[in-house]
């Protein structure tokens, strides 16, 4: 099976972005993006910012969209995320990072230089793909997206990605949970500190008890306090194996 990562430039293919973002984000034709909006960032003349697909090809020679990354233009020479998504069949085949960093090769050789966005924090995929390539993540933002019947409508963390910055070197998993404590209330003072987040957020959702809620909302705070108020960014996102259960945290560092 072959995939093709590239530049949306085509009209015919606004219809099937709109699709995407419905899709995946569970929105009515209220709440997505307008045919006229994808139209204008990818307009010859003047566009209003960057789209990158990844494509799945077939033996005939069709290709199905399974990927997508959609960014419009922002103030001096950078671009700002305004959605990243995979289906969900293709989400563990390194889509992710082969589409971000072709969206870095496209960015770069247009001339910008810096990419924003926001993510969820609890979704750790992401939270490791970013984390990976470089970004530096410094804000929390309560319910950006508030819109009515929207089933997103959760917390964000900010990012920052300077597009000319090299990947982050893999980092031992075993030897960074023995350096650095985890946080268990808002005393931590630390330079650097861990704070663990759930493995998969699809199946969290899935689910309501209290240790869960407890848990998130204590994400919640962490993050609220130490990102917005102590100076802390989100330097890496590391998930392993420890005392034969798998680990997810995030590097706090000041």
């Amino acid at each position: 099976m072959l995939f093709e990562y590239r530049e949306i430039k085509e009209r015919e293919l606004v219809p099937v972005c709109v699709s995407m973002h419905k899709k995946m984000f569970n929105l009515s034709d209220e709440d997505a993006f307008p045919t006229l909006f994808f139209s204008l960032l990818i307009r010859q003349e003047h566009p209003m910012g960057i789209i990158i697909g990844c494509f799945k090809n077939s033996d005939n020679n069709d290709q199905e969209l399974i990927g997508i990354v959609v960014t419009m233009v922002d103030v001096d020479n950078s671009l700002y995320c305004l959605f990243m998504c995979i289906l969900p069949e293709y989400q563990n085949g390194r889509h992710g990072y082969n589409i971000i960093n072709k969206f870095r090769e496209v960015a770069l050789s247009k001339g910008f230089l810096k990419l924003y966005g926001i993510y969820n924090p609890l979704e750790a995929n992401l939270g490791k793909l970013y984390s990976y390539v470089g970004v530096k993540t410094n804000r929390y933002i309560c319910k950006p997206y508030d819109i009515h019947e929207m089933t997103d409508s959760v917390d964000k963390v900010l990012f920052e990605w300077c597009l000319d910055s090299k990947s982050v070197e893999s980092v031992s998993f075993q030897d960074t949970i023995k350096k650095y404590p985890v946080i268990q209330n808002l005393d931590m003072c630390e330079s650097q500190f861990l704070l663990e987040i759930p493995n998969n957020y699809v199946e969290l959702k899935k689910m309501n008890s209290n240790e869960i809620n407890k848990q998130v909302e204590f994400i919640k705070l962490v993050l609220m306090e130490y990102l917005n108020n102590r100076g802390y960014y989100i330097t890496d996102c590391l998930s392993g194996k420890y005392d034969g259960t798998k680990k997810t945290y995030y590097l706090l560092t000041k």
